[in-house]
């Protein structure tokens, strides 16, 4: 048998608590925000891998250098060492008078990722990743501490779960972990 609360715990009312009235932001209106890597945004790339940067008409074009060799330290989902290029910024929300601030340890937050992957003219094998990390710019894993979802782009094939090349990310709610100074969000990135 379950515990029932017998009395009301703000009150000491019997009967147990009173049915609390619905609370909180209404967050129906919220929009995603388009990201353009080219505004705000901090590339690291420790292997120089891109050649350039642009946004057109809400989409980013990334144009890559040649590879010269291949290396695990390219993947995301596997090894403690990452040297893929990425984009990172601050993580901000906007408050309740729409004042953008930086979430910073013990903020707690959900965050939700439209990403639309456009297939690249010369066919190559990519991750594109959308997370929060606590130092978006190590290139250890560890020490970047990533929290987020991934898409894999195969050389040929279609992407596994991925029909049209959409994809909607929703983070479980997360807290800024105590070791973190600041967190920073950190966008498609390929590999």
């Amino acid at each position: 048998m379950g515990i029932v609360r017998a009395f009301d715990p703000d009150t000491g009312a019997s009967g147990g608590p009173a049915p609390a009235a619905a609370s909180g932001a209404d967050l129906s209106a919220l929009g995603f925000i388009s990201v353009d890597l080219t505004d705000g945004w901090t590339l690291t790339d420790p292997d120089s891998l891109v050649n350039s940067t642009a946004h057109s008409s809400g989409v980013n074009t990334i144009t890559m250098n040649a590879l010269g060799a291949g290396s695990s330290d390219y993947v995301w989902s596997s090894g403690s060492t990452i040297e893929a290029p990425r984009w990172h910024k601050e993580l901000k929300i906007p408050d309740i008078n729409g004042t953008e601030q930086q979430v910073v340890t013990g903020d707690t937050y959900v965050l939700q990722v439209l990403l639309e992957f456009v297939a690249p003219s010369a066919r190559f094998g990519a991750q594109i990743v959308i997370g929060t990390a606590a130092d978006a710019s190590s290139t250890t894993v560890t020490t970047m501490d990533l929290v987020g979802g991934m898409i894999q782009y195969p050389t040929s094939g279609n992407p596994p779960g991925v029909r049209s090349g959409r994809q909607t990310l929703l983070s479980e709610p997360q807290t800024v972990p105590t070791s973190a100074r600041t967190s920073r969000l950190v966008s498609p990135r390929g590999a």
